[in-house]
């Protein structure tokens, strides 16, 4: 502690907060004592001070950012006089966040603008005498303003209580902030010396320390050795590239893909998953880094099966291994408390399929038991349970949460569940594959229990964080018109009890390009009551809602007035849109329940006649063609909306950790629909169809020439693998167009079906996992008396820049095979005309 003024703003903080100050664990960072410390503020308190070197003072030497604690380990870190000498300093503050416990305290000083440099090795060294043999630390030097601070945290969000202020005089940075989060107290506190408790503490916490340099060091190591290796692997690579460039490879491939698909298949399958594995280390050796990294943290066994997790998620296995509940159905939902409406929906959607599942808020004092456990904001609980999946529920528009150990955790989940499209772009973006996420948008619950009726106290209620000035700002506005009612901290019954006596909720971002709010609006809907929200950045992913929410364009505080004024003073008018906005709700949709049942059945947990029961009617075919996709596969399904201008309605396709399983499922569903909606055919195409120029009126005249043919059952607008073996039956003109009739065909990237086939494709058995035999492809390829139409060329096309959902490869890989079918097609035309092949 450098002068009076720095103790001063200690002590007041202090004054605010008297509980932090004693009996508390206690880190302060940069504590070398040089003209006085920090440890006079603490009271009783387990109090270790961190510096880069040995010396007065100093308990564990370590650099702040560079400190490797658990998780939410102290209750107070304090810094003076520190932060203009870390040249790391914003890892430091981030590292400061994570370590620190939410509810924790968070203070401390340094130099702001107006300070002349000082501590360098150009200047006075003997004010930071640690660091004058540390490299560049001895030249660097920074004053920090505030705005460097919100450039580390989001402090509205971050933090429930702070404050920034400068000391004049000395040109010092003041900050103190509260943590976020629900304070947990340890439950034994005794630091004192005579009980042992401190030195034990103290051992433990310096060992801890000591060992994470340790593996820093090893995994520095390693990461050299990784790097030979790497150019060793690369020059290999090298030479492969230039031979599978050379003619006499490109003429040979079509035998060698055959004979070594027929090997690998028939001796060992993990062949080509471990060739997949050496790409992966090829391209990324920083895999085996984390590997070791997580041995060290979690241990051996669960780093196996993060291996295991990670190659399923990133299309290295070709069949991820599916969840096990236990065999009584029993599992445990993990949530904090604002969100136990999303963990209401999970229960009772999990009480329809005969599963058991309790619901908790904080890590039982035994521990977490084997039970598969649904986690929603695993970011919010120190530990977590061995198996899980977490439920995602931040907003990518603001980067608070998206910390490197918060994609661990969710990349360290069984599975992970996004409300929000926009999340799983940005997930996607950040590297998490589609294969371990799942949509899971937030909806209605029918069988909440509706409100009391009461006497409406206020106009309008609030219930969320007012500690935002955006928000602060709209309620202010709106007090001065209404009764405003703000709640913070109540959940349940309790909320609801005071939502009672509110005439409408209305529903304000955090953020001025906030995701639309659903967890909250939903709750607020099924409760019966009407909501006046600000519109969103997502709003295209919330058409459903707007004839039901009234909602305001963004930041239009007068508009939000407005027309809380049209429902307050209109009592009659808001009794009807509530009821008629439970009459929609109550509608089947595609909403919480299709994908939550959705999920299960990707995993095998219910099989699909169960689904259709329970989800089926959520869906219906309105449009003359559909588009079969993922929405779990961002890219994918944007650019299909991009050249969908046809009115192609969108099906987001059932799914299976194996992956070719899920498509069948998707057709078997669809089939069903068409049937039981009885159409008498329908168009299907999957996302990744091109719509080359004039296909729409080759598709057109195609339907007309259907529509003639009474003994047609399908119409392939492109052919991907045409069975050698296939017969042709007829070529027929018309409008200047050669049909052709075959016998088979393999392919699903766009066709028409006839309800003459419905029931053979209803037919289709999902148990039977043979990708040789029973892909939805070549199970109609071995249809017998199947009439196929198609036409040459083909009406479509096939993106070669998409991957493959069912098999993780890039589409260009099916280019030989549409140009080997087309041209083998024309042959057997050529043929049945009695001409010459080309």
């Amino acid at each position: 502690m450098a002068h009076l003024q720095q103790q001063q703003f200690c002590l007041s903080v202090k004054e605010k907060f008297p509980a932090f100050f004693s009996n508390r664990l206690v880190l302060d960072i940069g504590a070398l004592d040089i003209n006085g410390n920090n440890r006079f503020l603490f009271d009783d308190c387990l109090y270790l001070g961190l510096d880069v070197a040995e010396g007065r003072n100093v308990d564990l030497i370590c650099a702040g950012h560079e400190l490797l604690m658990p998780d939410a380990t102290f209750d107070v870190i304090i810094s003076t006089e520190c932060f203009e000498h870390d040249q790391f300093y914003q890892k430091t503050l981030r590292n400061i966040y994570r370590m620190l416990k939410p509810g924790g305290l968070f203070l401390f000083s340094c130099a702001t603008t107006g300070r002349p440099e000082h501590g360098t090795r150009r200047t006075n060294p003997h004010d930071a005498p640690l660091i004058q043999d540390k490299g560049g630390w001895a030249d660097y030097y920074k004053n920090l303003e505030e705005s460097d601070i919100r450039e580390v945290f989001e402090v509205e969000a971050d933090f429930s209580r702070f404050e920034f202020s400068i000391g004049h005089d000395t040109k010092d940075l003041y900050f103190y902030g509260i943590k976020t989060g629900e304070f947990d107290a340890r439950a034994n506190y005794s630091f004192s010396d005579a009980s042992g408790e401190r030195s034990r503490l103290v051992t433990t916490l310096r060992a801890e320390a000591e060992q994470g340099r340790q593996w820093k060091t090893e995994l520095e190591q390693a990461r050299v050795a990784l790097l030979s290796t790497q150019q060793r692997l690369e020059q290999v690579v090298g030479r492969v590239n230039e031979l599978e460039r050379s003619t006499s490879w490109k003429v040979t491939r079509p035998l060698r893909m055959a004979g070594d698909a027929l090997r690998a298949a028939r001796t060992n399958p993990s062949v080509m998953r471990s060739a997949g594995l050496a790409r992966v280390v090829v391209a990324r050796p920083q895999l085996i880094l984390k590997f070791l990294q997580y041995v060290r943290q979690h241990g051996v066994r669960q780093a196996l099966q993060r291996v295991k997790q990670t190659a399923v998620a990133t299309g290295i296995t070709g069949v991820p291994a599916p969840l096990r509940l236990k065999e009584d159905g029993r599992c445990v939902i993990l949530t904090t408390r604002h969100c136990s409406y999303v963990a209401g929906l999970i229960k009772m959607a999990l009480q329809k399929v005969g599963f058991q599942a309790e619901i908790i808020t904080e890590r039982p004092k035994d521990g977490y038991e084997d039970l598969l456990h649904f986690v929603i904001c695993p970011q919010m609980f120190p530990r977590l349970p061995a198996r899980y999946v977490a439920f995602q529920m931040e907003q990518s528009v603001s980067s608070r949460w998206f910390t490197p150990e918060y994609f661990e955790m969710l990349k360290n989940a069984a599975a992970v569940f996004d409300y929000s499209r926009a999340n799983l772009a940005f997930l996607e973006s950040k590297g998490m594959s589609y294969r371990q996420v799942y949509y899971l948008p937030i909806g209605f619950d029918a069988t909440l229990p509706l409100l009391p009726e009461t006497e409406e106290e206020y106009d309008v209620l609030f219930y969320g964080d007012v500690n935002n000035i955006r928000r602060r700002e709209y309620i202010e506005e709106i007090s001065q018109h209404f009764r405003v009612k703000v709640v913070h901290g109540l959940f349940g019954a309790d909320l609801y009890a005071e939502m009672a006596k509110a005439k409408l909720v209305v529903n304000i971002h955090y953020y001025e390009g906030a995701l639309l709010e659903t967890t909250r609006i939903y709750e607020c809907l099924s409760l019966n009551k009407l909501v006046v929200s600000e519109a969103s950045a997502d709003m295209d992913e919330h058409r459903y809602l707007e004839s039901i929410v009234d909602f305001v364009p963004v930041g239009d505080r007068a508009a939000m007035v407005e027309r809380i004024r049209h429902w307050i003073h209109n009592d009659a008018a808001r009794a009807v849109r509530i009821e008629d906005n439970r009459q929609k709700l109550l509608e089947p949709s595609l909403s919480f329940d299709y994908y939550f049942f959705r999920f299960l059945l990707a995993h095998d947990a219910i099989d699909f006649e169960t689904f259709y029961a329970l989800a089926g009617a959520g869906f219906k075919i309105d449009a003359e063609m559909v588009c079969l996709g993922l929405p779990e596969s961002v890219q994918r399904r944007a650019g299909f909306e991009k050249d969908n201008t046809y009115g192609i309605q969108y099906f987001p396709g059932l799914r299976n950790t194996t992956g070719w399983v899920g498509c069948g499922l998707s057709y078997k569903f669809l089939f069903r629909k068409a049937a039981e909606q009885g159409l008498e055919q329908i168009t299907i195409c999957e996302d990744d169809v091109e719509f080359r120029s004039g296909w729409e009126a080759s598709y057109q005249s195609a339907k007309r020439y259907l529509n003639g043919q009474r003994d047609w059952h399908i119409f392939s607008g492109l052919i991907a693998h045409l069975n050698s073996k296939a017969s042709v039956r007829a070529v027929v003109d018309f409008e200047g167009q050669n049909y052709i009739h075959l016998d088979k065909m393999v392919s699903t990237v766009f066709n028409v079906y006839s309800n003459r086939v419905f029931d053979r494709l209803i037919a289709w058995d999902e148990g039977l996992r043979d990708p040789e035999s029973n892909t939805y492809d070549r199970y109609m390829e071995r249809m017998t008396d199947l009439q196929v139409v198609t036409t040459l060329p083909f009406i479509v096309g096939h993106k070669e820049e998409e991957n493959s959902t069912l098999w993780g490869f890039n589409n260009v890989v099916y280019r030989d095979l549409i140009l080997a079918s087309q041209n083998l097609l024309a042959d057997k035309v050529a043929v049945f005309k009695g001409q010459e092949p080309e």
